[in-house]
């Protein structure tokens, strides 16, 4: 199940737009069912650990939520609660680039998920970045 956070886009534009973005090794089925969420069938299995755990993924600066499909799915009653981001903690001194001082930061925020593999490797040193899940129905400040 994905859902496009903030903006609409029509079924033939969304498909195209995500066909770009993911670079899928092969096809995927895409059904509208209503309330701008789409469920998606991939073609193979690796495409979609792919999508699943390449998140976030962003269309026109608005976060894409994918979701495991639930049979008791009811879109037009469907909440999105949790989505994830990605969070930069820019300049901070090379001491700080340790997994697990990342993370710990990054759980002030939310839930932490994973460790960008340029920060975890130090290979950037302008900002670390994490991946994050945020419950939007609190503030994050």
């Amino acid at each position: 199940i994905i859902k496009l956070l903030g903006k609409s886009l029509g079924y033939n534009f969304m498909r195209e737009k995500l066909r770009r973005l993911w670079k899928l090794k092969a096809g995927f089925e895409m059904l509208d069912i209503g309330n701008s969420f789409f469920t998606i069938k991939f073609d193979i299995e690796e495409d979609r650990i792919k999508v699943n755990q390449e998140d976030p993924w962003m269309i026109f600066d608005h976060y894409l939520t994918v979701r495991a499909w639930s049979a008791d799915l009811i879109s037009q009653e469907a909440k999105i609660d949790t989505t994830m981001v990605c969070i930069r903690f820019p300049g901070l001194y090379l001491f700080y680039y340790d997994e697990s001082i990342i993370l710990a930061m990054a759980a002030t925020v939310g839930k932490p998920i994973k460790v960008d593999t340029n920060t975890k490797d130090v290979r950037r040193g302008r900002f670390a970045r994490v991946c994050v899940e945020v419950d939007l129905t609190k503030p994050v400040v």
